[in-house]
C-alpha cells in the first residue's frame, strides 16, 4: 500500500523577462502611470455601463484608447 503525499505548493513561473509571472509590472515612468490610471478609469466606466460580467477586455482598452497588449503590461486579467 502506498501513501500519497500532499502535492507540492506551486510557485510562480518566471517570465521571459526574468520577473515573476503572477506579479504585474508597475509603471516606472510618468507616462506608464498615466496609462495605467487611464486603464483603471476606463474599466470603472465600462463596469458601470455594462456590468462586470458583461464587460470585455476589448471594451476597456478601447475606452482607454490603448492596445490589449498594453493592458497586459499592467494587469493579468479583468478581475485584477
Amino acid at each position: 500500500m502506498t501513501t500519497r503525499s500532499a502535492p507540492e505548493p506551486t510557485r510562480p513561473l518566471p517570465s521571459l523577462a526574468g520577473e515573476v509571472a503572477d506579479k504585474p509590472k508597475q509603471p516606472v515612468t510618468a507616462r506608464g502611470e498615466r496609462t495605467r490610471s487611464a486603464l483603471v478609469a476606463a474599466a470603472r466606466r465600462v463596469f458601470e455601463r455594462d456590468g462586470f460580467q458583461e464587460s470585455r477586455l476589448t471594451d476597456i482598452t478601447a475606452e482607454a484608447n490603448c492596445s490589449t497588449g498594453t493592458f497586459y503590461t499592467y494587469f493579468q486579467s479583468k478581475e485584477e
